[in-house]
């Protein structure tokens, strides 16, 4: 039976718990990181968003994340999860 989403967040609140505590959350941070300043991922997106910035008249964070996501998501560059777990085992 799936789980309801308030056992799904009481699950990743646990997770996320763990994960801090035993200092892993750091390390998937660090990780992941180092991961996009290697690929200029970072860099990247960025200066996309800056340049969206500029362009929008009333400005936005959730309008501007909703803007360049999808190409944040599709450059070359970009870090799944699954491989930052990958890279640390």
């Amino acid at each position: 039976m799936p789980l309801s989403k308030e056992d799904m967040n009481s699950l990743y609140a646990e997770l996320l718990n763990r994960l801090v505590e035993s200092g892993e959350w750091d390390r998937i941070k660090a990780v992941l990181e180092a991961k996009l300043n290697e690929t200029g991922w970072k860099d990247q997106v960025k200066d996309q968003a800056k340049e969206q910035a500029r362009q929008m008249e009333d400005l936005s964070f959730q309008v501007l994340l909703d803007k360049i996501k999808p190409t944040a998501e599709g450059k070359p560059g970009f870090v799944p999860p699954r491989y930052v777990l990958n890279d640390m085992e």
